[in-house]
């Protein structure tokens, strides 16, 4: 079964599976776009609201966080600042996440929604 015609074909087992609830797809971070800021994104705008400069090469982006809120006077500054970045807009696109909603519940192939 193919939920969209550019998407994989699911076996009939998996499919019977989720419908009885013996699994689950789960789904990866990039169902958050457009909305929110991928890693990079995020740790580069964190220290710009901050007014720091960063010199970070490796995307090692969670000890670049770490290292700037022990650098701080403030740490929270950084969890602060994080948080602004990733509020959803207040006129948010959830059109992802209303297929993703949509498919948990319903056996109704993408392509025939709208």
């Amino acid at each position: 079964m193919r939920f969209h015609q550019l998407g994989p074909d699911f076996p009939e087992e998996l499919i019977d599976d989720l419908l009885e609830g013996d699994a689950v797809f789960l789904c990866g971070a990039g169902v958050r776009f457009p909305q929110l800021p991928g890693f990079e994104r995020l740790v580069t705008n964190v220290y710009a609201r901050l007014g720091e400069e960063h010199a970070f090469t490796a995307k090692r982006y969670e000890e670049v966080l770490g290292a700037l809120a022990r650098r701080l006077v403030r740490s929270n500054d950084v969890i602060d600042a994080a948080a602004i970045e990733l509020q959803v807009p207040a006129v948010a696109d959830t059109t992802h996440h209303d297929v993703l909603i949509r498919l948990s519940r319903d056996s109704v192939p993408v392509d025939t929604m709208t």
